[in-house]
């Protein structure tokens, strides 16, 4: 994703809020405004880390493979953290599986962008899955 109007202090404040780590945090202009940014999990002993996501597959009625992903929720939690810290981002997000078109979060878009995005279907039509329920988490 690329958030702009923000600084790598600010990028690892909301991050530290939203319990995640910025992973890779790439500067995209000569100002040091706008960055690629990737978010990863925290490290965990546990058998399941905090906004975990997980596979769209159903495997056949196995339960569904962790990956090392964050989670929709957990993408969610970072936009609110950073929205704290940083009221002017805006994050554009360009996942595959939507064809081109970004998803924008702002401070005034996020919850609304994460209603519609939530709502997508990213499973096969005979076991549709949304982009809200591909997740380990607990929310």
């Amino acid at each position: 994703m690329y958030i702009k109007n923000v600084s790598i202090a600010l990028l690892d404040q909301a991050a530290a809020i939203a319990q995640v780590v910025v992973t890779d945090a790439e500067p995209t202009n000569k100002n040091g405004t706008r960055f690629r940014v990737r978010l990863g999990l925290l490290p965990s002993r546990g058998m399941t880390k905090k906004w975990q996501a997980h596979s769209a597959s159903y495997n056949f009625g196995k339960p569904p493979r962790k990956t090392h992903g964050v989670c929709f929720h957990g993408f969610l939690a970072f936009f609110v953290a950073l929205a704290k810290v940083a009221p002017n981002f805006e994050a554009r997000v360009n996942p595959t599986w939507n064809r081109g078109k970004p998803f924008i979060y702002t401070k005034d878009t996020t919850m609304a962008e994460y209603g519609r995005v939530g709502a997508i279907n990213i499973g096969p039509p005979v076991r549709p899955i949304r982009v809200d329920e591909c997740c380990a988490c607990d929310e």
